[in-house]
């Protein structure tokens, strides 16, 4: 903004004003009406003189300005992604987890192993009759003996058998799960217990007791 001091002296004996400026120079202002033209003259050297002031700016419009510079010349650099820790931390958990179960696991088979009564469904190595099971199908074939009174009666059917090969190999627990009649469940049964050791099934390397289960077919021809 342009400003410039000046001082007026009023003159009495001319009726005239002197304004005394600190750059322009100093002026004499008439106030009759001589001179007219030189008053006017004087009056309009006077306005010239005097420099027009800035347009001012609002304070938030500069600042909104600067503010508009910086962001321009400013920039951001960008963060790289760093994974969650807690993604790390689950997967660590999980292992974890896993790993005691199947130490776990472990300790129950050997837990089992130890307990010489208990009968298993099933084992890592099931028990065998010697020569495989062609070898039981024929030794059942070859030893059944037909009831009389069965074969009287027309009787026929298939005697289911379920038993446990225990740890030395030897059958014990013999029973009838699917019965057809009761000269033939009694013939099936004894064919079973006849037969001579097994194989016996092994968990971990040691001999179980496991169940074992097979049929026995009685055809009248």
């Amino acid at each position: 903004m342009g400003e410039e001091k000046f001082t007026l002296t009023y003159n009495p004996s001319a009726r005239s004003l002197q304004v005394e400026t600190e750059k322009s120079g100093s002026f004499h202002l008439f106030l009759d009406q001589r001179d007219l033209a030189q008053r006017l003259a004087d009056w309009e050297a006077l306005i010239a003189a005097i420099p027009p002031e800035a347009p001012s700016v609002p304070e938030s419009k500069s600042q909104n300005t600067e503010e508009a510079e910086y962001d321009s010349q400013t920039e951001i650099p960008e963060v790289p992604y760093i994974a969650p820790v807690e993604e790390t931390d689950e997967r660590e958990e999980a292992e974890r987890a896993r790993l005691q179960a199947e130490l776990a696991a472990e300790l129950q088979k050997e837990a089992e192993a130890e307990d010489p009564n208990k009968i298993y469904d099933n084992a890592e190595v099931m028990p065998e009759y010697p020569g495989g099971q062609v070898a039981l199908m024929r030794y059942i074939a070859q030893n059944v003996k037909y009831p009389k009174s069965a074969q009287e009666n027309g009787t026929q059917g298939i005697v289911v058998v379920q038993f446990v090969v225990d740890a030395d190999g030897s059958v014990t627990n013999a029973h009838v799960i699917t019965s057809v009649d009761p000269y033939l469940d009694e013939e099936a049964l004894r064919v079973i217990k006849s037969m001579p050791r097994w194989t016996p099934g092994k968990l971990n390397g040691k001999p179980v007791r496991v169940k074992y289960t097979t049929p026995i077919k009685f055809r009248l021809s």
